[in-house]
């Protein structure tokens, strides 16, 4: 290996990614470029779940698409869990400062929510592991063990509901 190659732009030793890393996520590393010696970083491609469902072929594109549409609508519409720290002072819940835009998804995901609640057998279950899965980002294994099902019983019921999903979102007809 040329030792040039492993430095990054500030003169450290450039990370790779471990062996285990590589079985774990899919893993993009950018090929040598022979007229910039120095390393560019690695970028993970599997960074949620869906993305990891969707490179182990667990979930049809359909049922990405509307995984991804719930995804979106939930983080459009601000009803999502922050992850960050926010040094400013305490947010109004009021719905009179909030955008267009966010009401809009606020309400395109309310409305897909009742349809899911819909279904008489299984909707509540059907909307916990939607939102488990797609908002939370959890595995469907740990939310099927959390409910005291078996432990194939959680894809399953995601599979079934975003099956119902695609369709509701005019994906698959």
């Amino acid at each position: 290996m040329n030792p040039a190659r492993d430095l990054t732009e500030d003169g450290r030793p450039a990370l790779r990614p471990t062996p285990q890393r590589h079985r774990h996520d899919a893993i993009e590393v950018p090929p040598v470029d022979r007229t910039n010696p120095t390393a560019r970083p690695a970028r993970v491609e599997t960074q949620t779940t869906l993305d990891r469902y969707k490179r182990r072929k667990t979930l049809t594109e359909d049922q990405l698409s509307a995984a991804y549409r719930w995804h979106g609508y939930a983080m459009r519409s601000k009803r999502f869990p922050k992850c960050t720290m926010s040094w400013s002072g305490p947010i109004n819940g009021s719905n009179e400062l909030m955008a267009d835009a966010q009401v809009s998804a606020g309400i395109q995901r309310d409305n897909g929510i009742a349809h899911l609640a819909a279904f008489p057998k299984h909707g509540r279950l059907m909307v916990s592991i939607v939102e488990h899965v797609c908002v939370d980002d959890g595995y469907a294994e740990a939310w099927s063990v959390r409910n005291d099902f078996h432990p194939m019983k959680g894809i399953k019921l995601l599979r079934k509901a975003l099956d119902l999903m695609a369709v509701y979102y005019g994906i698959r007809r």
